[in-house]
């Protein structure tokens, strides 16, 4: 068996370790990945402003506030809620007016049991004394006692009535317990002005101490009036404009300005292991949910450790980029280009991952930014607005076009949240910074495009664009050592790109990949039909030989791309666009040439593969075919194009050369009728001419000429 079939034998199976490892890369990735980005988050990368204090500590310089910022306070919400709960007196029930005439039939027992001290002659004035102190709730002094013991009998008549009428006009009114020494103070005014000053001191000492009070607290009432007034209390908002001074030098730090220095993370913070797993539980929701985007989208992503690792190290870059720029700065978080992520992952993939990705990465900025809604709407509209509007596009100007458009973008959320602050120099800053913004991402994409390409080999639009160029060396030299292949190329392109807009495969990867596709011709070039000028070079060779020669502009091809340095996806179109086809034309010479048609083994004519791998290189293998095919058929007519294109296209199918492209059956109706529209206004009538041949007479030619060459059979060229 020759070395072209050798190479389709199948391989050795892979290994039982490798077969794991394989069925366990999308995990395996994604732990990386939180681990990366957690740690990422946790760790202090730039070196900003931090400050060690403490409420009570004496702040040791001026703390200015890094940017504009409004929140609602909690420690001054709650210290207007003890204040509001302060101020709410205590409610007390109705004055008992029991308590009020049990205390004047009080007051008369005791002014009875005065007068019957008075009376008694026996007794001395101290006995007199020593009888008044034994009196309950009466603490007189000595003065008073002598006063009161040294009254006449008519006095003292006074006396007592006026202290029954003090006492009953003061418990007739609201006597409170915390109120009480205010009403025993003011019960002088009480008494009749026309009471001598000695008999006003006595009934003023016994009301004083006779009376008590008469109405008790209402706890409920009290528990529901503060309840009401601390419903009342609005949430404090605190605001600081950018430069502002959250606290001076030489003043005491209290706990609200520990935390307005939170909220711009100024203070020197230990995590505990809540924040860490607060972070990390976040981290992971992100990133399953990430997965889980891909999986549904891009399940092919999935087993492709280049993608799987770039997507990754885009987030990482950003994320580690976010970490150095956000965290207490004031313009820097606004200059963030965040939305270079979104126009790379866009013109590499597609603005569908752009979008799932960006999403992903303004929630890890807001969670940089404290928790800041402001940043991740920034940096989430930005990202959507550079992936809606530049899609996949091979010019440069349309990078700076989308970066223009991001700006605006940019400066509308600053506005939306800003445009109430009254520091306009601020605002003024911000506006600047966000304008900026797309500017820079519009630059770093197209130097990540760069790097990408150079790094993970992967085709990007720019490089398409510079492949393309007709003035590219290879593209030269295959024009100047084989200009029918050139020619034919360019034919091919044109087909192909026209069937891939049609079913929506990447048209720039096939219009590049079908100018390069062919380029192993330029080692034998004469012995390609398109080619020869003169006698067929194939006439004086063995069919077998003619075969190889054939079938070795394949690996001629790959040669010369990794000589030029093609990326992979282009190189991938050299032995695709051929598959694992049969030249047809030199395997049936040699069966007709063979005495036992049995000793002619078909995989010896057969071409090295492997069968296209994808829809653009498929695209290829079919517009080469139907190219080839109508050109060496000379067919003009609709119905005879249609009839090519079909038979050209059942033949691949039935082959199995497209098992394994990702081609429908819809995708392949449609691209037959690209083939035969293409091809019909390529063959359009022309006015005959005098002597002129017609195409009966150059069909018969043309096959006969071609009867030995690559082209007198479909499977050619």
């Amino acid at each position: 068996m020759s070395s072209s079939s050798r190479n389709l034998e199948p391989g050795p199976k892979p290994a039982p370790a490798l077969e794991w490892f394989r069925s366990v890369r999308p995990v395996i990735y994604g732990l990386a990945l939180i681990i990366a980005l957690t740690f990422t988050l946790v760790t202090e990368l730039a070196p900003a402003t931090k400050v060690d204090l403490e409420a009570g500590d004496v702040a040791d310089q001026d703390i200015l506030a890094p940017r504009s910022i409004s929140y609602i306070s909690q420690v001054l919400t709650e210290r207007a809620r003890e204040e509001a709960a302060a101020a709410v007196r205590d409610v007390y029930d109705q004055p008992d007016m029991r308590v009020a005439r049990a205390q004047v039939s009080y007051t008369r027992q005791v002014l009875a049991f005065i007068e019957t001290v008075r009376s008694d002659g026996l007794a001395g004035r101290g006995r007199q004394r020593a009888y008044l102190q034994a009196v309950p709730d009466l603490d007189l002094t000595d003065d008073t006692m002598n006063s009161l013991l040294s009254l006449t009998a008519r006095e003292w008549e006074s006396v007592r009535e006026d202290t029954v009428s003090v006492v009953d006009q003061a418990m007739r009114e609201e006597v409170r317990p915390d109120r009480l020494q205010q009403i025993q103070a003011g019960i002088p005014l009480l008494v009749r002005l026309e009471v001598p000053e000695k008999q006003a001191l006595v009934i003023t000492a016994l009301a004083q101490q006779l009376i008590v009070p008469n109405t008790t607290r209402n706890a409920q009432a009290t528990a529901l009036a503060r309840q009401q007034a601390l419903a009342a209390v609005q949430p404090v908002r605190q605001s600081f404009d950018i430069n502002s001074t959250i606290v001076h030098q030489g003043e005491q730090v209290d706990e609200a300005d520990i935390e307005a220095m939170e909220q711009f993370g100024l203070l020197h913070a230990e995590r505990d292991w809540r924040d860490l797993t607060s972070l990390g539980v976040a981290v992971t929701v992100l990133v399953t949910l990430l997965a889980l985007y891909i999986q549904r989208f891009y399940a092919r992503f999935l087993t492709s450790d280049r993608h799987l690792s770039l997507i990754s190290l885009i987030l990482v870059f950003f994320t580690v980029a976010a970490k150095l720029m956000v965290p207490g700065r004031a313009i820097l978080p606004f200059l963030f280009p965040a939305s270079a992520a979104a126009m790379l992952l866009t013109s590499l993939f597609d603005s569908h991952l752009a979008i799932g990705v960006t999403i992903v990465l303004a929630a890890m900025v807001g969670l940089i930014g404290g928790n800041s809604l402001e940043l991740a709407l920034f940096v989430a509209m930005g990202g959507i607005t550079a992936a809606l509007y530049l899609r996949k596009s091979p010019r440069i100007s349309a990078f700076f076009r989308a970066g223009v458009v991001v700006a605006v973008v940019n400066m509308a959320i600053v506005l939306v949240y800003r445009l109430g602050n009254s520091d306009l120099l601020g605002i003024l800053q911000l506006l600047g910074a966000s304008f900026l913004n797309g500017l820079l991402s519009a630059g770093i994409t197209l130097v990540g495009f760069y790097v990408v390409g150079t790094v993970f080999q992967v085709v990007t639009s720019l490089q398409l664009q510079e492949l393309a160029r007709l003035d590219h060396p290879l593209l030269q030299e295959l024009l100047r050592q084989a200009p029918g292949t050139y020619h034919h190329s360019l034919m091919v392109s044109n087909l192909a790109e026209q069937a891939a807009r049609r079913i929506g495969a990447d048209s720039d990867l096939v219009r590049v990949g079908s100018f390069y596709h062919d380029v192993g011709k330029v080692a034998r070039p004469y012995f390609f039909t398109e080619n020869q000028t003169a006698a067929n070079a194939h006439s004086r060779l063995d069919p077998l030989t003619s075969a190889e020669i054939i079938t070795s502009h394949v690996r001629d091809g790959v040669e010369l791309a990794r000589r030029y340095r093609l990326p992979d996806k282009i190189r991938a179109f050299i032995p695709e666009h051929q598959g694992t086809r049969v030249v047809k034309s030199f395997y049936h010479r040699a069966l007709q040439a063979a005495d036992d048609p049995a000793t002619v083994n078909a995989d010896d004519y057969r071409y090295p593969g492997p069968r296209p791998q994808s829809r653009e290189t498929a695209l290829v293998l079919l517009a080469d075919s139907c190219e080839a095919a109508t050109t060496a058929m000379q067919t003009q007519t609709g119905p005879e194009i249609e009839r090519v294109v079909g038979q050209v296209i059942t033949d691949i199918m039935t082959e199995g050369e497209l098992d394994e492209s990702g081609l429908t059956l819809g995708d392949i109706h449609l691209i037959k009728q690209s083939f035969v529209e293409s091809l019909h206004g390529r063959f359009h009538t022309r006015p005959k001419h005098p002597g002129q041949r017609t195409s009966d007479q150059l069909r018969a030619r043309t096959q006969v000429s071609a009867s030995d060459g690559e082209r007198a059979m479909p499977s050619g060229g």
